[in-house]
């Protein structure tokens, strides 16, 4: 790839423009500020009170989705001195979901 680019510098200025952009973007995947924004993204996303294109594209089941918003909305809330996630907290969040999904199961089992 490094190599193209460099014969591309030499031979052809418009195609080595639009090479280098690529081969930008495609290591500046990992960058600091990408990383931050697709968090932001996410937690925007989860944060929010209706159900969003993230959610519809990544979880199709509610109960994944609705634990999607509770971790968002906790992560949003969090400040770093006042209010940090612990693990009992995160713990807390699972176990309210899985009795969630259980309870829906049984309700599901009993109404057959």
């Amino acid at each position: 790839m490094i190599r193209r680019k460099n014969v591309l510098a030499t031979t052809d200025s418009d195609v080595h423009a639009t090479y280098k952009a690529q081969l930008d973007d495609f290591w500046g995947v990992h960058s600091h500020s990408r990383l931050v924004n697709c968090h932001a993204a996410l937690v925007d996303a989860g944060a929010s009170r209706a159900r969003t294109i993230v959610e519809e594209v990544l979880f199709t089941d509610p109960f994944e989705a609705d634990f999607f918003r509770a971790a968002m909305r906790m992560v949003r809330s969090q400040t770093q001195d006042e209010d940090p996630i612990t693990y009992e907290k995160i713990q807390c969040l699972f176990r309210n979901h899985v009795q969630k999904v259980e309870q829906a199961t049984v309700s599901t089992l009993t109404s057959a």
